[in-house]
């Protein structure tokens, strides 16, 4: 797992999925991690506005498998990234 000082490190095409209701995190962490993804070729940041921390037990559940689904279709036909 990445620490904060190593999250520019990374080089892959990330996505990330943030809950607007999480009482664990808090919702500005989704934003200040995918800044921090500097190296990233592409980020994305997906607000999940229908469930809160466990959002695969939540109401989100399908619109993160589709999100997901589609992010690593995008990818699965693309060249190799240098």
């Amino acid at each position: 797992m990445a620490t904060e000082g190593e999250l520019g490190q990374i080089r892959v095409p990330t996505c990330l999925f943030s809950s607007r209701d999480d009482l664990i995190v808090p919702p500005t962490t989704g934003q200040r991690v995918l800044d921090m993804l500097t190296a990233s070729p592409d980020k994305r940041l997906v607000d999940l506005v229908d469930s809160a921390h466990e959002a695969t037990l939540d109401f989100d559940l399908e619109r993160i498998g589709l999100e997901w689904l589609s992010f690593v279709r995008e990818y699965a036909r693309s060249p190799v990234l240098d």
